[in-house]
């Protein structure tokens, strides 16, 4: 086989081996980070963890303006050198100087808009983490784009333990919410470190390089960058508006409902999305094949998403009573509508593939303005004032944008007809949908504990699987790929 014909192939399988390391990857980050999370709760309590939450929510920005998208641009572009390197190096650095020096010196206003006075001091010691991160994260890009995803299970895996250990133990000595920045801290080091050591170790940013590469990489690296904060904001409007208006108490306990179940989608979507971008770039010329790595991608993630789904609308009650403790008893509904919400927005994070890998960032930018409004307006004009409202109302607006999300992102790009698109992200759903909902009627909540509870899921999750193999084939297959010793990271 030819070397041509072979990165095709790799390209459309979604190269099996690259996708098992970053699968493994997301999957021991986000354990870890939904372990963390499960401590945090229990022992800051509401209040403490609605400061967490908001810590949280102001880095995220942060993150998504940190190098102008420059490494992304590095992924998308076909043929790399030395000093096309060099050059997104020194332009994501200096970003993020600036942005950390901002971010420290607007923490006082960013504390005083969210009315929340414990939020300052750790909003500061993230800024220095946020700066921190960006010394290694040219290096992770390039193992990305390289599909070296094992190192970057090293990489990430290591930091993630190394950073919850500490927030988890400075918790229990008292810290508060700053044993949230202290653990960011942690990480942000050694995941920066270890990126030197290990992605490029003999390799070190040149301090000439034409100019022309900055343009190339500002030019898409500052559509995508436009995008990213446009669909954050998207996701994240209910943070925003809860963060401003909710009590502490009942903000605490709606962002960590939220938090659980994003921290639960963040061990599937990231790892399809973060092979796939590539795999679209590698055949962004060949329509055909893009869309056999979309539909791929949109059945994989559905049917990984499904069962998670159902978990936290049929047991989401059992669940936060059981290991959250007594203060979150009476989240039930706001698990269900979360989880609704969950199954719609990890469809619509499928096209991202489509839209980075492509190229096509102007059609996504007008449709994500257009989505942003929107919901603004919703949130402006119905006045929703509780957390189950304001739930409710980012569940039914990110339903109503499936069909526009067809037309505009996966019909265009990748030629998906509505059929392929909805059997492919529908299906999965209702086979999770069914199987759990049988084994909540079949085996009622009669007794509690955590061993109760994980009999149940496991029953439900068999049957889950049982269903897939009758009627969902397809996702099995890519299961057994993935799981199996022939496929080979590369």
């Amino acid at each position: 086989m030819t070397q041509e014909a072979r990165e095709a192939d790799v390209s459309v399988k979604l190269n099996i081996g690259a996708v098992r390391w970053s699968g493994i990857a997301s999957l021991v980050r986000s354990f870890v980070a939904l372990l963390q999370l499960f401590l945090l709760i229990r022992i800051l309590g509401p209040e403490s963890y609605g400061t967490v939450a908001l810590t949280g929510l102001v880095v995220g920005y942060v993150l998504l303006l940190g190098d102008l998208g420059v490494n992304a641009a590095l992924i998308q572009r076909t043929h790399v050198d030395d000093s096309f390197r060099s050059a997104n190096f020194w332009v994501g650095l200096f970003t993020n100087t600036v942005l950390a020096g901002m971010l420290w010196a607007l923490s006082h206003p960013i504390g005083e808009f969210f009315r929340d006075g414990d939020l300052a001091e750790p909003v500061m010691v993230v800024a220095i983490a946020f700066w921190v991160s960006s010394l290694g994260a040219q290096h992770k890009a390039w193992a990305e784009k390289n599909f070296l995803f094992g190192r970057i299970l090293i990489i990430e895996a290591s930091a993630a333990i190394v950073g919850a250990s500490v927030a988890i133990s400075t918790a229990l000595a008292g810290f508060g919410a700053m044993s949230f920045a202290f653990g960011m801290l942690a990480s942000s080091g050694l995941s920066s470190f270890l990126a030197w050591t290990i992605v490029s170790p003999g390799w070190r940013p040149g301090g000439r390089f034409p100019l022309a590469y900055l343009k190339d990489s500002l030019t898409f690296g500052g559509k995508l960058v436009f995008l990213r904060s446009l669909s954050h904001l998207i996701v994240s409007a209910d943070s925003l508006y809860s963060g401003r208006f909710l009590a502490a108490t009942e903000l605490g306990l709606y962002m960590g409902v939220r938090n659980i179940v994003l921290q639960a989608q963040s061990m599937v979507n990231p790892a399809i999305t973060r092979v796939g971008f590539p795999a679209v770039a590698a055949v962004k010329y060949d329509r055909d094949k893009i869309k056999a790595v979309y539909l791929q991608s949109l059945n994989f993630a559905a049917s990984l998403n499904a069962p998670v789904v159902a978990f936290f609308f049929f047991f989401g009650q059992a669940f936060g009573a059981t290991l959250l403790g007594q203060q979150w008893e009476g989240t039930g509904e706001i698990f269900k509508i979360m989880a609704l919400w969950l199954a719609v927005s990890s469809t619509l994070n499928i096209g991202t593939i489509l839209v980075m890998g492509s190229g096509q960032l102007l059609r996504a930018i007008l449709w994500a303005l257009l989505r942003l409004a929107l919901l603004g307006g919703a949130f402006f004009w119905s006045g929703v004032s509780t957390s189950m409202e304001i739930a409710t109302l980012m569940t039914v607006m990110a339903a109503l944008f499936i069909v526009p999300a067809w037309l505009i992102i996966a019909r265009p790009i990748a030629g998906v007809t509505f059929v392929e698109f909805v059997t492919t992200s529908l299906r999965p759903f209702i086979l999770g949908a069914v199987s759990f909902f049988v084994v909540s009627i079949l085996l009622p909540f009669e007794v509690d504990g955590i061993v109760a509870l994980f009999a149940k899921a496991s029953t439900a999750l068999i049957m889950y699987l049982l269903l897939s193999f009758q009627f969902n084939g397809a996702f099995l297959l890519d299961l057994r790929n993935l799981l199996s010793r022939t496929g080979k990271a590369e």
